[in-house]
């Protein structure tokens, strides 16, 4: 819940602007773009 405390400090001060998140839903279904970066990463 730590993770949320940004969140909560942006309601707090009026929610302004876009509020982006990237969060993984689901342990097996694994966007595109992720996967990409895990092979990048494990050629090295």
């Amino acid at each position: 819940m730590d993770d949320l405390r940004g969140v909560g400090e942006w309601v707090a001060a009026g929610a302004r602007g876009i509020l982006v998140v990237d969060l993984r839903i689901s342990h097996t279904v694994v966007a595109p773009y992720i996967l990409e970066i895990v092979e990048k990463t494990l050629k090295k």
